[in-house]
């Protein structure tokens, strides 16, 4: 029965996080083409400039409530008692994260850009009412995805049919937000079932605040490496800049939210483990969640390297082209990202080592700046490729040094070997391809389903003989 239910919500949750990724997927051919360079690049600008405030609200209350609440779920009142206590704090950080943006708008900041930057403020409310991790560690992915997925296909009809030209920048904006929060209230009013009014209790809030500050020190290292590209971008070279590199990280950001996925799921059965002591059952789980890392972020690297102006031809335009040795420099930044998903997610938070994920992602974090600072202003989208991609290796190093105590190395690269083989082979196949067949939309099309049929085709026949060996 378990595995049948992590397997159900892994599935609804990759379809979940599948349409979040597809929508921007489609809509942003029509969008880049309809707003242009510039206009792409302010509304993403200004995204990646309320998420830190949006970093800032959640602090590290999402991971912190998934880990704890998950030991705590089985008992009604410690439970409901613990939920207050957690949304509590979540209400007064995200007062304090409006009231500094609010002094940001009077002190003259976001000039040109004001409108936009008051539409995606909404989603830091909208996170904060969206209650998400309590969904996650009750393990309700087949709601999360049912929801997700309407939302995602009004958004989608509703930019086709209101984004018509280069002024409805700010339209596209209202719409970017209602996509990725528009289920804030029903998710809001659907919580208060596991809130238990009738009895009164003295809320501890303190008991909370250094663990969750810990995880939110890691969770803003993150962010600065997953954002601060698109910022300093926008600071250095201009909107035009920005646009480029939002084009050449979309199909990337793809895999990388489908990998993420993965852990998501995992880990709060994992935690479950740890909590009741079945060490077993936890190395096991956690091998096939390394598995399934690898023999997705490994071939999808190498394709979407060599496929990186394919990609930005049909979902971009030619204006978006200078692009390409981006892309393809991101593509490098899959595996290091995968690995580093599940050394946090999966090792690190799970045993009560947030003080370690802290360290690596600052680390990264160091790194990231120092190396925007640098790149940007020389090679700009490409620098600050670069400067992401060292900075993924940077945690991937600390990250191996502080887990190599908790779990053993030879489980999580056990196996390697026959995904970069089959990679390989698939890639020699897609890059041949590429001068047989002259059109880029039939290239795709051709290439990735015969591509990925031949990766499946090639691990398994390793896969197979390596297990014979074994057996032998």
């Amino acid at each position: 029965m378990e595995k049948k239910s992590i397997k159900i919500n892994f599935v609804f949750n990759t379809i979940k996080t599948i349409m979040v990724v597809i929508f921007p997927l489609i809509s942003f051919p029509y969008i880049s083409r309809v707003l242009g360079v510039d206009g792409v690049g302010k509304v993403q600008y200004c995204t990646s400039v309320i998420a830190y405030f949006v970093l800032f609200a959640s602090l590290g209350i999402g991971t912190y409530s998934i880990r704890e609440g998950v030991k705590a779920r089985s008992d009604q009142k410690a439970f409901s008692k613990f939920l207050k206590e957690i949304f509590t704090i979540n209400m007064i950080t995200t007062a304090a994260a409006y009231s500094i943006l609010i002094l940001l708008f009077a002190a003259g900041f976001f000039q040109g850009k004001r409108d936009i930057m008051f539409v995606c403020s909404f989603s830091i409310l909208g996170t904060t009412l969206s209650i998400d991790w309590l969904y996650q560690l009750m393990e309700r992915y087949v709601y999360i995805s049912i929801r997700t997925i309407i939302l995602q296909m009004a958004a989608l009809f509703m930019m086709f049919y209101f984004v018509r030209n280069e002024e409805d920048v700010l339209i596209y904006a209202v719409i970017t937000v209602f996509a990725s929060k528009g289920y804030c209230f029903l998710n809001f009013f659907q919580a208060w079932k596991y809130f238990d009014f009738k009895t009164r209790i003295r809320l501890e809030l303190k008991k909370h605040i250094r663990p969750i500050l810990i995880i939110f020190g890691a969770t803003l290292s993150v962010s600065i490496y997953m954002n601060m590209d698109v910022v300093m971008l926008g600071m250095f070279c201009g909107d035009y800049q920005v646009g480029i590199y939002s084009a050449a990280v979309k199909v990337n950001v793809v895999v990388k939210n489908i990998l993420t996925s993965i852990s998501a799921v995992l880990m709060p059965r994992l935690i479950a483990y740890l909590a009741k002591g079945e060490h077993k059952k936890y190395k096991e789980l956690f091998k096939q969640g390394v598995s399934l890392n690898l023999f997705f972020s490994v071939p999808s690297a190498i394709g979407l390297a060599i496929l990186s102006r394919q990609i930005i031809l049909l979902f971009s335009g030619r204006d978006f082209l200078p692009g390409v040795l981006t892309g393809q420099i991101l593509a490098v930044r899959l595996v290091f990202s995968a690995l580093d998903n599940i050394f946090y997610n999966q090792v690190l938070i799970p045993n009560g080592r947030e003080r370690e994920a802290c360290i690596g992602t600052i680390a990264g974090a160091v790194a990231n700046l120092i190396l925007n600072a640098v790149l940007i202003p020389m090679f700009q989208a490409e620098g600050a490729a670069v400067a992401t991609v060292i900075s993924e290796g940077v945690v991937f190093f600390y990250f191996v040094k502080f887990t190599k105590n908790i779990i053993s190395l030879r489980m999580i690269f056990e196996g390697t070997g026959c995904y970069i083989i089959a990679a390989v082979i698939m890639g020699c196949w897609v890059y041949g391809g590429l001068y047989v067949v002259e059109s880029a939309v039939l290239q795709l099309f051709i290439l990735v389903p015969t591509g990925v049929m031949i990766y499946v085709l090639a691990w398994w026949v390793m896969n197979k003989k390596v297990r014979k060996a074994k057996t032998d």
